[in-house]
């Protein structure tokens, strides 16, 4: 990204605000108090294609302009992790990773080898969307 990491961790830290740059974000509805940092907990609702669900999430590691962890429960279930690598020039690389367990409906590990393959188009769109919240 072509931004320093403060302002990288900015858009990041701002959990509410993911529903602007994720595509597959539909609302992010908070079910705790507090709206940042760990131990939040919300509610996302996500859409791929037909699939709808709403899946609550964890805040497990909250680095201030390093990295932030969620884990996911419910139907899906795993954890994901942005973290941010300061770069030459001003610039941060983004670095956005996953572990996700499908329910048996959605083919359970065998249906995970085409879900990563999908989501990893998704999260590449993801992080151009990111990019342009930058700019």
């Amino acid at each position: 990204m072509d931004a320093p990491p403060r302002d990288v961790w900015r858009v990041v830290a701002d959990l509410g605000g993911h529903a602007r740059w994720q595509v597959d974000v539909r609302e992010i509805q908070f079910t705790s108090p507090e709206h940042r940092g760990l131990g939040t907990t919300y509610d996302c609702d996500t859409q791929l294609g037909p699939i709808r669900t709403r899946i609550p999430m964890t805040v497990v590691e909250w680095r201030e302009r390093k990295a932030v962890s969620v884990s996911y429960q419910g139907q899906l279930s795993g954890r994901g992790r942005i973290s941010l690598h300061r770069r030459r020039r001003q610039r941060t690389k983004v670095t956005w990773s996953a572990r996700i367990r499908l329910p048996w409906f959605l083919g359970g590990p065998v249906g995970a080898i085409a879900a990563a393959q999908l989501l990893r188009v998704v999260w590449t769109r993801n992080l151009t969307n990111l990019a342009r919240e930058l700019a």
